[in-house]
């Protein structure tokens, strides 16, 4: 039996058609849930990347990681963990791949993979070190650093659509990236690949076509709970990757047009990854996972970004 996971970053667990989102559109992912289980109550271990990775990469909670959260409390993801979901299937002979965003210490890290192939944004943490992503955009367009011209911050609440062509964008890359592995795998060996989504975590930078799909669409408004007014505060809404604070309504419905677009994107880019398991005769031979690491607030109590207790950022989508 091969295993592909399927992953993306900051994915809520209300953003599919499945869970009851009348107007997010996520065929794929709702056929897999038609076709497998769907699990309607999964929460993250820790509502934040690192420590949440940590945990699907060793089997380990928190407190047996030794990474607990953001601050003084997320150290990175070495390669210092003796069993790891990767290493032991390699030892059980699975050829294996991670493609996209791991956010492993050192960042080639292989961690018990057989291969890496890295999107991680801006993230330079090793002396020298660029994203195979970025590289590749560089060497497309000429422009190694036009990947981030949108203007938008990595955790800031602005949006806009992608400023280049959707085949440019991360996520077509990524599903790029797993059917190529798909293609020239060791034939002779069950596969374990990790098709790691760097979106829809902000930046909320949808392709055109994506954004055009929710733009004027009515979309479900931020949870706003009696008690939030805490969280109203001018100041730190001015900022562009505020944390908290009260949008404009429709700077909040462009930041969720735009997220919910991110979404179906890597709905449909699952959707390719898909059809190349079913023309490569694999796609019954295959379990299929999707989940996330944690959520995003999407303005839900005047909050933005992860790292919070409540539902929009630790209620996260999962099937199998």
């Amino acid at each position: 039996m091969n295993v592909i996971l399927f992953m993306a970053d900051q994915m809520r667990g209300d953003c599919m058609g499945c869970m009851g989102n009348d107007a997010i559109k996520t065929p794929h992912l709702d056929m897999l849930a038609a076709q497998g289980t769907l699990f309607t109550r999964a929460y993250t271990p820790s509502a934040s990347c690192v420590p949440a990775r940590a945990c699907l990469l060793t089997g380990m909670d928190p407190w047996h990681t030794g990474i607990l959260g953001m601050g003084s409390g997320m150290k990175p993801i070495s390669d210092r963990y003796e069993h790891t979901l990767p290493g032991e299937l390699s030892a059980a002979g699975y050829h294996t791949c991670a493609v996209g965003k791991n956010h492993f210490t050192p960042q080639r890290a292989l961690n018990g993979y057989h291969a890496t192939i890295l999107d991680e944004s801006t993230r330079q943490i090793d002396r020298g070190f660029v994203s195979d992503y970025v590289e590749w955009y560089g060497k497309q367009t000429g422009d190694p650093d036009g990947f981030w011209d949108t203007g938008l911050n990595w955790n800031g609440w602005l949006g806009r659509p992608f400023h280049a062509d959707e085949t440019l964008h991360p996520t077509h890359w990524t599903a790029d990236r797993a059917i190529e592995f798909l293609k020239k795998r060791d034939p002779g060996k069950p596969f374990f690949l990790k098709c790691s989504f760097a979106r829809p975590h902000s930046p909320y930078d949808a392709p055109q076509v994506y954004y055009d799909m929710y733009k004027d669409r009515e979309l479900p408004a931020p949870y706003v709970g009696d008690w939030s007014d805490c969280n109203d505060v001018p100041y730190d809404a001015l900022q562009v990757n505020a944390w908290r604070g009260r949008q404009k309504p429709e700077d909040i419905h462009t930041a969720r047009a735009l997220y919910y677009g991110n979404v179906t994107f890597i709905d449909h880019s699952i959707g390719r990854v898909l059809n190349q398991l079913t023309k490569l005769g694999l796609y019954n031979d295959t379990m299929i996972i999707f989940t996330s690491d944690h959520g995003d607030m999407l303005g839900d109590h005047h909050l933005w970004r992860k790292t919070y207790g409540y539902e929009g950022s630790s209620h996260i989508p999962m099937l199998i």
